[in-house]
């Protein structure tokens, strides 16, 4: 899972401890409180939004979202115990989610382990980053460890 996909993936993991078998996970560049991460996205203050009621984002298509979700997903935040081996993939120059939330979330949770991606950004589209990511994605399911240098 990525980005918004990460954080619903997160959101949802009580539901998955629950599931029979081996389970783990990857996500990059997950947003641990993305109401925060919008704001990012956008350059605004949580004032501004307020005043402006929604935000519209210019991706593959059209996205607006409403300040009331806004503040569903300040009730949301995704930071909490998890007992599933994650593997966390972020950017080094990430500048929507904080690589701060991140690393809180790994401190709380033993069995994850955070690799920042040297070069890269948010979207992780810089060169080679996407046969790393693949890489690490391949170790972290074959072998349940990351076996590429260790950045972080």
């Amino acid at each position: 899972a990525s980005g918004f996909g990460a954080y619903i993936t997160l959101l949802c993991l009580e539901e998955l401890v629950q599931m029979p078998g081996n389970i783990r996970l990857v996500v990059q560049k997950p947003d641990i409180m993305m109401h925060e991460t919008l704001l990012n996205m956008k350059r605004i203050s949580h004032p501004t939004f307020q005043a402006m009621e929604s935000i519209t984002f210019r991706t593959d298509r059209l996205l607006t979202v409403s300040y009331s979700f806004y503040e569903e997903l300040q009730e949301n935040v995704a930071l909490f115990s998890c007992p599933i081996p994650m593997l966390i993939l972020v950017g080094e120059h990430d500048d929507y989610a904080s690589i701060e939330h991140i690393r809180e979330f790994r401190q709380i949770n033993e069995q994850t382990k955070l690799v920042i991606i040297p070069g890269t950004s948010y979207h992780l589209r810089e060169r080679d980053a996407s046969n790393t990511v693949l890489d690490l994605t391949r170790d972290w399911f074959e072998f349940q460890q990351v076996l590429v240098t260790e950045w972080e």
